[in-house]
């Protein structure tokens, strides 16, 4: 708990009550000697007897003027920063992410006045270290012009101190601080020499190729398309040799995801790889002994007060001393959530603008097709009850016996991949079933109930932007997601082999994209081409499509068909669950992987990320509509009645969603209705 904050703001309290830090003469003893110890301070620190804070925080707090809310008007004003227990934080882990030879990154809400205090570590940076160089940079010049226009605002408020500095040149892109001078009757150029510059990434992770800097901040990296690629050709610039000479900072704002998302969150969970300062997370639930970067939730430096709704008592968020009054400040946040529940739009972007967890914070704002706030909703259901939804998964190889019977073997040791992004050496993983298949009086797994969809790989080595390759089991009655297998093995047969098992457990055809057909050549070796769905009509190429090739098998994932497999993703996410007992429970209620949720949560459509297993349902959805729209152009006019008949029954029933009614399909191709009298799964019938 902070105390006597106040005591910090000595400095600024007599500019604001004199209009000068000190009424000492320039020149004299006491003036000097003012000086001396406010540039000491701002270099090294200040104590107030209980704790201590960095030399950066002290110049922001009081040499620094930033845009904030006037208590008496309500109006915008300037006005030196409150003293926050954030901001304390903050601060705190820059010098020791400093100390450490380490970088940091972070994740923030919105209006929470990061660009203000990174525009003040850059100008820190320019006034008190001789040659030093700062940039700030962004994907979208906006960004970066924004903050490297406040860093010029603070430097221009220090002609009020000794320390001003004349910049030569001082432009909208770049300052220095140097002047013209006569030496011996020559000019020559004299001062700090210190500089700022801004750069842009957009189109361009090569920009800051040359530089040698003592701080690199990159802002926004949410909307960073490129950013690891920006960070790793930068990296150079902040190091000499195997020492470390600058701290890169990288910040992230929730609410301001978009196609930097998917590499932002990998740096994020991942920062030991990327040499960034790692940080318990003990921000989401079922986390223990991860590591991330940092973040703060929305409920902490929630400035304004908080009224009781039943007894109309009023508190203050923060406290005279800075302190977050973080049980109050969380109230309010889903408080402000409630009120905008009837509108899913505005009830997303009051999630991911004003994140409780990072996981909120990661949340997609824009360009992202599919429901997040209800797959988030699902995953928070998971992680806080894993016995029920996790622990009863069966975890398992799959075994041919010595009778060319199948057999489950389950496993103590192997763990299927359960959270997404990855690392490249978390890439193994396990079979894992949610649901065994179903089967008939004849102890008969159902023929036509279970299909597969495959998104597979070729090389075996894997690549350092990791590819996996991923299989869905999916059950077309009740439309769950059943079993799934996620991994990239040290040899792509063996992920070949796990599919072709996996969908003969289930008595299962499996629809695989073809641009690589290194799972098409193994089938065909195996004899089990008969397990792979040939290319959708709709989706062959009448030119080329032969029947009986390796070509025929699969399809090919092009912008058309992602594009036309996320559209059944979206329906299939957003239509309401076979057998559920309420009308609110959807399929995306109905996923049990926290991977898929993750990828779903966190999708985008750049080609150059990876998301399997978004790959894999595609694929199964594609199969699972093709067979829905096979079924219905098959049906005889005579015919047409009884599916009518049925149709109205399972819409009835509540048993299939938008009259999707299978059938059995006969020997000679013919697909006709069955009598379902005595049963509906009889469509299913062996």
């Amino acid at each position: 708990m902070l105390r006597g904050t106040k005591l910090f703001f000595e400095a600024r309290d007599h500019f604001k009550k004199h209009g000068v830090y000190t009424k000492a003469l320039e020149g004299t003893y006491a003036f000097n000697e003012f000086w001396d110890e406010e540039t000491r301070r701002c270099r090294e620190g200040y104590s107030n007897g209980d704790f201590n804070i960095t030399g950066n925080f002290y110049f922001y707090l009081n040499y620094n003027q930033i845009q904030m809310k006037d208590p008496r008007t309500g109006r915008k004003t300037r006005d030196f920063p409150l003293f926050t227990d954030v901001d304390y934080e903050f601060f705190n882990l820059l010098k020791k992410a400093e100390l450490t030879k380490k970088g940091l990154i972070l994740l923030k809400p919105r209006r929470t006045g990061f660009s203000w205090k990174l525009s003040s570590i850059a100008a820190h940076e320019f006034n008190f270290y001789k040659d030093s160089f700062t940039v700030i940079s962004a994907f979208e010049d906006k960004y970066s012009s924004n903050t490297f226009n406040m860093a010029k605002e603070h430097l221009n408020f220090l002609f009020n101190t000794p320390w001003y500095k004349p910049r030569t040149p001082d432009t909208s892109e770049f300052v220095q601080a140097k002047h013209l001078k006569k030496i011996d009757g020559k000019e020559v150029w004299v001062g700090y020499m210190s500089a700022i510059r801004k750069l842009t990434f957009k189109d361009n992770p090569f920009a800051s190729a040359g530089a040698s800097v003592s701080k690199f901040i990159f802002d926004e990296g949410g909307i960073f398309p490129n950013i690891k690629e920006s960070y790793n050709i930068s990296e150079p610039t902040w190091r000499d040799g195997q020492d470390v000479t600058g701290t890169p900072i990288i910040l992230g704002t929730g609410g301001d995801m978009g196609k930097g998302t998917h590499a932002f969150s990998e740096m994020f969970y991942n920062p030991e790889t990327y040499n960034l300062l790692a940080l318990d997370n003990i921000w989401d639930a079922n986390m223990s002994g991860r590591k991330c970067g940092w973040f703060f939730p929305a409920s902490r430096q929630r400035f304004g007060i908080y009224v009781d709704p039943e007894t109309k008592v009023k508190t203050d968020l923060i406290d005279e001393d800075g302190n977050s009054n973080q049980v109050l400040g969380e109230k309010a946040v889903l408080e402000e959530r409630h009120k905008k529940a009837n509108d899913p739009i505005a009830f997303r972007d009051s999630t991911t603008q004003y994140p409780l967890n990072t996981s909120e914070g990661f949340l997609i704002s824009t360009g992202n097709i599919f429901p997040t706030i209800a797959l988030k909703e699902q995953k928070a259901k998971i992680e806080g009850d894993p016995n029920k939804y996790l622990d009863s998964n069966i975890v398992c190889d799959i075994y041919i016996n010595d009778t060319a019977a199948l057999e489950l073997k389950v496993h103590d040791v192997k763990r299927p991949i359960r959270k997404y992004p990855i690392r490249r050496e978390e890439r193994f993983g396990a079979v894992e079933l949610y649901e065994l298949p179903q089967k008939n009086s004849d102890e008969e797994i159902y023929t036509n109930r279970y299909i597969g969809g495959i998104d597979p790989y070729d090389s075996d080595e894997a690549p350092t932007s990791v590819s996996l390759g991923s299989i869905l089991i999916f059950d077309r009655i009740t439309e769950k997601i059943v079993a799934e297998y996620t991994e990239r093995p040290e040899k792509a047969s063996e992920f070949y082999e796990n599919c072709r098992r996996l969908l003969m457990f289930y008595k299962a055809r499996g629809l695989t994209e073809n641009n690589k057909l290194g799972i098409v050549t193994y089938f065909e070796q195996m004899k089990s081409s008969y397990l792979l769905a040939e290319t959708p009509v709709q989706l062959r190429n009448k030119l080329e499509w032969k029947a009986n090739l390796n070509t025929s098998y699969g399809y090919n994932t092009t912008q058309q068909t992602n594009r036309y497999g996320d559209s059944l993703i979206v329906q299939w996410l957003k239509t309401n669950a076979s057998f559920a007992q309420s009308s609110e429970v959807k399929n995306s209620h109905q996923i049990y992987s926290l991977a898929l949720l993750d990828e779903l949560i966190q999708f985008n459509p750049d080609p150059k990320l990876n998301f399997d297993r978004i790959s894999a349902l595609r694929a199964v959805l594609i199969y699972h509509d093709t067979l829905y729209k096979s079924t219905l152009n098959s049906t005889s006019e005579a015919e047409e009645d009884n599916v009518n008949q049925w149709s109205n029954y399972f819409s009835k029933v509540n048993t299939l969603n938008n009259s999707n009614i299978m059938y059995s399909q006969d020997t000679n191709s013919e697909v006709k209705a069955r009598d379902y009298s005595n049963s509906w799964i009889g469509m299913f019938e062996k």
